[in-house]
Parts: C-alpha cells; sequence; structure tokens
C-alpha cells in the first residue's frame, strides 16, 4: 500500500550512528548555494540496496538537534521487489514486514528519532475492460481537474489550488501501471495513488515517525482515505450508453459528456454547484445500466478488501506464513516447505548443497557471497555481532557457527523470508 515516503533524522547522536552504519556506502556529493544566505553547503548521498541516505542543512528546534538532518528516501514497495517494480500486490502486511526488515537491519531502537514528512501510497487494480486509454479521459478529484503527470505517459495527478497557487503539498494521481510494467502485470492494470508533502497531513493518517508504520490500524486509516477519495473522482465517460435513455435524458447525458460543460460548472463562484451537477451526472449514468464512476469506485475497494481485509469478531488478519503457502511464484508454482529446500534459520536456498544439508553452510554461503554479495554482507552484520572465535578460520565457518546455534537456539532471524525470498513472491493481480 505504501509506495514512497520520506523520513528525517535530526538527533545529534542518531545521525552520527546511521550515517557511519557499515551498510550504507558512499553515492554522490553536490554542491549547492542557500536561498537564504547565499553561502555554499554540499548535499552528500549515501545509498543502501535503492534507500537513499541524504546529508542536508537543517534549522535545530530541540537541544538534541544540530544543523544538519538525513532525509532519507524510501520506496518500501520497489525494496519489497529488490527495486524492479512496484506493479504486484503490496498489502498491508508486506508494508509491515518490509518496515520491520528495514528497522531490523538498522537496529532502530527509537521510532521518534525517524520521522515522516512525505507519503505516497495506493494500491494497483483491474477496472473492468478500461486500459490505459481511460487516462485520457476528462477526470475530476471534486473540483480540481486531473492534469498531465510531467514524469510518465498515460499519467495525471490532481490537486488543490490556495490563493491561485497549485498545492503541490497534496495531490492525487491516477496511472496506467501496465504501461510503465507491462512485464510484470496485466496491461491494463491502472494505480490510483494519493500523496502528501506535509508531515501533518500525514499525521491525520496516525503516522508521526516509522513506528506507526508497523501499526495495522494505521493501514485501516489509509484505506479508509482511499476509499474515501475514490468517491470524490468524477470520470466523465466519453462513450456513454444511450440506448436505454429517453430522447430528454440522451439529450442530458450528451451535454454532461462534453469537456466545455464541466470548464464552465467549475468557473462558477458557488462551489455547490459542481456537486449537484455530478449527482445529476451519476443519476443519468445509473440509467444507461453503466456508471463508469460507480464502477471505479467499486473496483477499489474490492481491491482494497484483498490487501487489507475487513476487520471481523473473533477473525484475525491472515498471518505471513498463511499468505506465503497460497502465494504463488512468477513461473506459476506454489511456494511451500515441500517443495523448495530453505535455510530455517536464514531463509537462503540451499538447493546447491548436499541433499541431506538442513541448514545455510559454507557452500551455500559462498554460493550466496557469489551470487548477491549484498544480502550476503547484509547476513554478517545480522550474524557476526561478537568477537571471532579461534577456532573458526574463515567468514563462512563464522557465519555457520552462528547459524547452528540459531537453529539449536530456536532463534531464527526475524523476517528472514522476506530478506531472502520473498522478492519472487508475486501474488496473482485482481
Amino acid at each position: 500500500m505504501i509506495d514512497y515516503i520520506q523520513i528525517w533524522v535530526t538527533d545529534l547522536c542518531e545521525i552520527q550512528r546511521l550515517w557511519n552504519h557499515p551498510l550504507i556506502h558512499f553515492k554522490n556529493k553536490i554542491e549547492k548555494v542557500s536561498k537564504e544566505t547565499g553561502e555554499f553547503y554540499n548535499k552528500e548521498t549515501k545509498e543502501f540496496e535503492g534507500i537513499s541516505f541524504r546529508k542536508e542543512p537543517h534549522k535545530p528546534n530541540k537541544p538534541n538537534e544540530g544543523r544538519e538532518r538525513i532525509v532519507i528516501g524510501f520506496n518500501p514497495h520497489y525494496w519489497f521487489n529488490k527495486n524492479e517494480h512496484n506493479a504486484n500486490n503490496f498489502s498491508a502486511l508486506d508494508s509491515i514486514e518490509t518496515f520491520k526488515r528495514f528497522v531490523s537491519i538498522f537496529n532502530i531502537e527509537s521510532y521518534s528519532n525517524y520521522s515522516a514528512n512525505n507519503l505516497e501510497y495506493g494500491l494497483n487494480f483491474l477496472f473492468n475492460d478500461y486500459d490505459k486509454e481511460v487516462i485520457g479521459y476528462n477526470i475530476y478529484h471534486s473540483r480540481n481537474l486531473f492534469i498531465q503527470d510531467q514524469e510518465h505517459r498515460y499519467a495525471k495527478r490532481a490537486h488543490s489550488y490556495y490563493k491561485g497557487k497549485p498545492n503541490y503539498f497534496s495531490y492525487v494521481k491516477l496511472y496506467s501501471k501496465g504501461f510503465q510494467y507491462p512485464e510484470y502485470c496485466d496491461k491494463k492494470t491502472l494505480r490510483f495513488e494519493m500523496g502528501s508533502k506535509q508531515s501533518k497531513n500525514i499525521k491525520t493518517l496516525g503516522i508521526k515517525n516509522i513506528g506507526d508504520l508497523l501499526n495495522i490500524e494505521v493501514y485501516y486509516k489509509l484505506k479508509e482515505a482511499l476509499i474515501k477519495n475514490s468517491l470524490k473522482v468524477l470520470i466523465i465517460d466519453q462513450y456513454p450508453k444511450l440506448n436505454e435513455l429517453n430522447p430528454r435524458d440522451k439529450n442530458r447525458l450528451i451535454k454532461y459528456s462534453n469537456s466545455s460543460f464541466w470548464y464552465n460548472v467549475i468557473q462558477t463562484k458557488r462551489s455547490a454547484t459542481f456537486n449537484e451537477k455530478c449527482e445529476s451526472y451519476n443519476v443519468l449514468l445509473d440509467r444507461t445500466g453503466l456508471n463508469i464512476n460507480t464502477e471505479f469506485h467499486n473496483r477499489i475497494k474490492e481491491k482494497l478488501e484483498i490487501l487489507l481485509p475487513e476487520k471481523r469478531k473473533n477473525s484475525t488478519l491472515p498471518t505471513k506464513s498463511e499468505k506465503r503457502k497460497n502465494s504463488t511464484l512468477d513461473k506459476g508454482r506454489m511456494l511451500t516447505v515441500f517443495n523448495s529446500r530453505i535455510c530455517p534459520v536464514t531463509g537462503v536456498n540451499i538447493s546447491m548443497q548436499k541433499q541431506t544439508s538442513l541448514l545455510l553452510s559454507n557452500t551455500g554461503l559462498r554460493h550466496l557471497e557469489k551470487t548477491d554479495p549484498i544480502k550476503f554482507n547484509e547476513l554478517k552484520f545480522i550474524l557476526l555481532t561478537g568477537k571471532p572465535n579461534k577456532y573458526e578460520n574463515t567468514v563462512y565457518d563464522q557465519l555457520s557457527k552462528q547459524i547452528r546455534n540459531r537453529h539449536y537456539n530456536s532463534q531464527p532471524i526475524d523476517n528472514q523470508m522476506l530478506l531472502f525470498t520473498v522478492s519472487k513472491i508475486n501474488t496473482r493481480q485482481f
């Protein structure tokens, strides 16, 4: 559900700890000029698996803050898929597990040091037989017209205006995900997305810091906001069904299907006029037997019910393990403990080891280092926390010993299935 979040770290001690973390590496340094002082300053960026960590100037508001902050740019849905795409399903539980992994990797203990300042969330869905061409229809969100997004083709966004100026701090997007990633989803897949660049707006969703993103209740608020705003979307059907209408209603619907009609409605000073015309238009569409706006809202609501089922008495949400048993691989095979040789401690595939192997050993560790060095280093960071034993001559010996210890002490790595195998899982598009 969450597609992007920007996180600020302003605590001096946490900045120093995070900036010197062994897993993040230098990406670039850019010289900037301050608009306020005219002074030159550097914006240095580090990176870990596509997640950016940017150090920039900051105005301290608290005693524990300095004149710099770290701005984290995080695309959890892409990270979930090894930064390849965000075209598949990304449920509330997937999102929570992804943030748990982030928190675990960087040993974040005080969530309040990681405040949320920019958020995008949404869903991929199929809209009956409509394809990317529906993006070309005239579409409104309340009184705001969706306009072409300059960054993507077959993409539009709508935002409000304040004193005649665009309000980019809160917006809604609708675009063709199937056009963007045809190799990963049905070509007719659309994406409905909302975003805010103000922390005060994000707080209304119950999100103040990264810890709130581990709370399932927050995702119910996101779901409610998406459903509520889908009702505010008005799509002007370019090809309405006229056969079922009497001559009077037919002429009215033809008039309502004209973009100039809605342009003139927007110009009226009385804001309620737009809502009244919307209601009349939808009544006419209902009489045709096919209301494009009702269908749009229903498809979004149905898909959200899949991503986050409604709470019911004496029932619970499915666990990650339950979901995994019913998930399909990209090639169509079922992922189960019976047809996959997976180390129960790390989640790493050990099919390259001996048939009798239960745990990830030196052979598998060398294979992991060669095929996925980033994951290998991440595994070292998680497991090698103490001093090396003199009897363990190589890093592979050290890791194998720690894996065996965790197995016999029943201490698997938290979120290990997400760490090493979940990117291969692609739940079927609905």
